[in-house]
């Protein structure tokens, strides 16, 4: 009989789960292998993930690679029950969720190739947190990757201050519920806020930022991040030694660019260099610098021997995206013209080598698609033939070394708002068919909100049209018989309609109108990866 866990208090106000792309099993192979590791291939590995909650984030790992097998394991049984009706109505049968505690996890789990463990580590006793490094080193194979985050210092020095505030505030009123303390607690950053508003001294600066931050996050996560018995941060160095006192070693992080400094002025990496002559110091002095607040590092058994000398040719391994798009309508690809390509979060890449031009406007054509590297060299090399209204020719060495080198530094400058490395890249259809198939996780998840997981491991949120028209993609509907379930929700007041902001409330006028919404939306929804290959 499945023992009782203790009542948690994500039982009364669970976090939201869902899925979150550092964690992905792809992308934690990607970074082992940028660093000569052989790690093994995401759709056919086992996976746990300690701390699961209802599954939000390994579900869509178990949808998109049915021949490996996933556990989750969490401590909260309501948590664990939502993710279990989750499995039952999507029919998967490569995922088991456990009720358990970490200490729970023994050699009888099994091995796992890839072990996750995200927002856990400093909400725990010391006890446990020993216990998730402790299954890291028991149950982590020989070529395995294991993802841990923490809060670290020094960045969470002024974090825990806040911290320190809210939870003496709160403690005067313990016998409110856990929303009645979320509401104490931000009635005291309401206080601070105002009380220093006209402030300009270093502690009131510091102090606005931070609250500005916190005012933002919803109230699971101001709950459970600051007002949680256990908060620890840590110095990275510390976690460090925690790691080889387990026989495990820092591989690197999740975010691979955080790990580059060249973007730091000159004379500071040359003082940089100097006082940390291995990759532990230098990880640690640049949390000094840049005042980090949260690693979410990646780690493997001691014996390996990661190779940190990154070479353009080892891009040949891995299938490219790209978000950016040229800033020219008609961008000069054949001389050395500088040409901006810009992306996400206003990022750009700007360069005059025609090769990269012509790669990244390869890539632009078939976002959010991945190409393998060798692929896109030969499509790039094409396209710079037909716009020199020039025979093919196969790309030369040299090009390839220059679009490699430039991918490269494109990642380690920008991670994924520049380019994204894929392995095993998600399968997802940016085509509409005449009947669409849209992921069966999104369907289901439509049916009781907005926010849905896509099929790149990534959420997002459907307008009210898309989410009344998403359940209805199940590949067995035309156009005409989605429009007729769209009619049939309008006539029941369950779906609106306006025309120029105002209220449409005859069917013969509807009719049009969600005809033509209907044409615009499903190309939208293949563009952000929901409907099936």
């Amino acid at each position: 009989m499945e023992q009782q866990p203790a009542h948690s208090s994500y039982d009364d106000l669970p976090y939201p789960s869902k899925p979150f792309a550092q964690t992905h099993p792809d992308h934690l192979a990607s970074i082992a292998t940028l660093f000569d590791l052989t790690p093994v291939p995401a759709d056919g590995c086992r996976l746990l993930e300690l701390g699961c909650a209802s599954g939000g984030n390994i579900i869509p790992t178990a949808v998109a690679f049915p021949d490996s097998r996933f556990v989750g394991v969490d401590y909260s049984d309501k948590q664990i029950q939502e993710g279990r009706k989750t499995v039952a109505a999507l029919g998967l049968k490569n995922i088991e969720l456990r009720r358990a505690s970490i200490l729970d996890v023994d050699e009888s789990f099994g091995k796992f190739d890839y072990i996750i463990c995200h927002g856990v580590y400093s909400w725990v006793p010391e006890e446990v947190q020993d216990g998730i490094l402790r299954v890291v080193r028991d149950n982590l194979t020989e070529h395995g990757v294991a993802y841990v985050s923490y809060n670290t210092f020094p960045g969470w020095h002024m974090r825990g201050m806040i911290r320190d505030m809210m939870c003496y505030h709160v403690s005067r009123h313990k016998e409110l519920p856990p929303l009645g303390r979320v509401g104490q607690a931000r009635a005291l950053l309401d206080f601070l806020a105002r009380s220093v508003a006209n402030d300009k001294n270093a502690y009131s600066l510091l102090l606005k930022h931070e609250l500005e931050t916190l005012q933002k996050h919803s109230d699971s996560y101001l709950y459970h991040e600051h007002l949680e018995e256990n908060n620890d941060p840590i110095y990275f160095f510390e976690f460090n030694e925690r790691l080889h006192s387990h026989k495990l070693r820092y591989l690197g992080e999740a975010d691979f660019h955080v790990m580059v400094h060249s973007n730091l002025a000159p004379d500071v990496q040359q003082v940089l260099n100097q006082v940390a002559p291995n990759l532990i110091q230098m990880e640690q002095y640049l949390d000094f610098l840049r005042n980090r607040t949260f690693r979410q590092t990646l780690i493997v058994h001691e014996h390996h021997r990661p190779n940190y000398a990154l070479h353009p040719e080892k891009m040949s391994a891995f299938h490219l995206a790209s978000p950016l798009k040229p800033q020219s309508a008609t961008p000069d690809l054949v001389t050395t013209k500088p040409e901006t390509f810009t992306g996400l979060n206003e990022m750009s890449l700007t360069t005059t080598d025609p090769i990269v031009k012509a790669a990244f406007v390869c890539l632009s054509k078939v976002w959010p698609r991945a190409v393998p590297f060798n692929e896109l060299l030969t499509q790039a090399r094409a396209r710079l033939a037909a716009e020199s209204n020039a025979p093919p020719q196969p790309a030369t060495d040299d090009e390839r070394f220059v679009l490699g080198k430039a991918v490269l530094t494109a990642y380690a400058g920008g991670t994924n708002n520049l380019i994204e490395l894929w392995l095993r890249p998600p399968a997802f259809s940016t085509a509409v068919s005449d009947r669409p198939l849209a992921s069966p996780l999104a369907r289901l998840q439509a049916a009781s909100g907005p926010v849905v997981s896509t099929l790149r491991h990534q959420v997002v949120t459907l307008s009210e049209f898309d989410r009344q028209l998403l359940p209805y993609l199940d590949g067995s509907r035309t156009r005409s018989a989605m429009l007729k379930a769209l009619l049939d929700h309008f006539r029941r007041g369950k779906l609106t309609v306006a025309r120029s902001g105002a209220p449409v409330t005859e069917e013969h006028r509807a009719r049009p109108i969600l005809a033509e919404t209907l044409e615009k939306q499903l190309p939208t929804l293949a563009s952000v990866a929901l409907l099936v290959a």
